[in-house]
């Protein structure tokens, strides 16, 4: 019976050595998902109950009213729709920088900070888009470039817990006169 007692102490002994709190104490890494939602092409109503839909179109030339000619119509982009989460805030102003008085966002330096677009939604052929968003809030950036983004006076807060469908057109209108 003593050597069993001895033999469980030694084990209990070397389990206890050989367990190193550094190695215990390892940081989990985290993991986030992003989601990339292509709408089909064959959707041009809404097929959601509550959130956002609407067209990407693309201004670009001269849209002044004259009598003498025929107003220019905007094209159907089908730019990605990038949505990073509210709490990225401070980032998002910090990758902002000004070209000849318009707000344009550096997605390079957002991607180097490691903020992603939790959402990235693809439009169709028509430029139609559409997405509900939840309970969370987001900020929309249109990508115009792989590393540049943009959107109309600044990115936009899009709420979500949405009750109803909202129509908003987004504007790529950069290069534009109005």
């Amino acid at each position: 019976m003593r050597i069993k007692t001895l033999l469980s102490v030694f084990i209990i002994f070397a389990l206890c050595l050989s367990c190193k709190k550094k190695d215990a104490e390892k940081p989990r890494k985290v993991y986030s998902f992003d989601y990339r939602v292509k709408i089909s092409n064959r959707i041009n109503e809404p097929t959601i109950i509550s959130g956002y839909y609407g067209h990407v179109m693309e201004y670009k030339g001269n849209f002044m009213p004259s009598p003498d000619k025929e107003p220019n119509q905007p094209k159907i982009a089908q730019n990605k729709i990038l949505l990073f989460l509210a709490e990225h805030k401070e980032a998002i102003e910090t990758a902002a920088y000004q070209e000849n008085g318009i707000t344009f966002y550096n997605l390079r330096k957002l991607k180097k900070m490691d903020i992603e677009p939790k959402y990235t939604i693809l439009p169709n052929k028509q430029g139609y888009y559409q997405f509900d968003l939840g309970d969370k809030e987001y900020y929309a950036i249109l990508e115009i470039k792989k590393s540049k983004g943009y959107f109309n006076g600044g990115a936009m807060l899009v709420k979500g817990s949405v009750s109803s469908l909202v129509e908003l057109e987004m504007r790529i209108d950069y290069e534009a006169t109005f």
